[in-house]
């Protein structure tokens, strides 16, 4: 998908105080120094990490590895400095931010894209929370596990957008957000139908580009 690879730019969301990179730990647990890229300035000021642009720094190198494009989970412990990245799409799209966790705990979002970029899918995430009681047929894929509340929907369908890019499906498939325990599917070549659960959103996606 990058032959040749002309350029390529990073897309971070801010870091955001109370976060943390969730899907890593759900998946394999948080005894993971490997995953250390850099430890950074401890220490909150504002409500803003002392080390976050130098962790920024360190995880952006780290998406510089290989050609194709990419996305991941950049996490920031600002009591002892450590800066972490979890590459993967399910990583960029599980990460959480909750008041229970502590401030102190800082993650965003990456995406690295290469040139030419035009890969889009259609629809947004006011147009799956409208797809009240509807669920998707076909085989489901697991692409981001999310907290309910403001945002879940713009979140799952961005998850399903990223999971279709990087994984190059192109067609249609159907994106479906389970309200009871914030699972977010994507389905390649499923179409939406009926759901007798109002906590069950739907959306046909069709997708397109490299």
């Amino acid at each position: 998908r990058c032959t040749p690879c002309t350029a390529y730019s990073v897309a971070f969301a801010a870091f955001t105080e109370h976060s943390q990179c969730d899907g890593h730990i759900q998946s394999i647990g948080s005894n993971d120094d490997e995953y250390v890229v850099a430890v950074v300035d401890t220490g909150v000021s504002g409500g803003v990490a002392n080390g976050a642009a130098a962790c920024e720094a360190a995880c952006e190198a780290a998406t510089k590895i290989g050609a194709q494009e990419s996305a991941g989970c950049c996490f920031l412990n600002a009591f002892n400095g450590r800066c972490k990245y979890y590459s993967g799409w399910f990583e960029a799209s599980s990460a959480k931010t909750d008041e229970t966790y502590s401030d102190y705990y800082f993650a965003t979002t990456v995406d690295k894209y290469v040139a030419p970029f035009t890969f889009t899918c259609s629809g947004s995430g006011a147009d799956l929370e409208a797809g009240r009681s509807k669920t998707c047929s076909g085989e489901a894929t697991t692409v981001a596990t999310l907290l309910l509340g403001d945002g879940q929907y713009s979140a799952c369908y961005d998850a399903c957008a990223r999971y279709a890019r990087l994984e190059g499906l192109t067609g249609t498939g159907c994106c479906r957000m389970n309200g009871f325990n914030g699972y977010c599917n994507y389905y390649h070549g499923g179409a939406t139908s009926v759901s007798t659960s109002v906590r069950m959103r739907a959306l046909d996606l069709s997708c397109s580009g490299a």
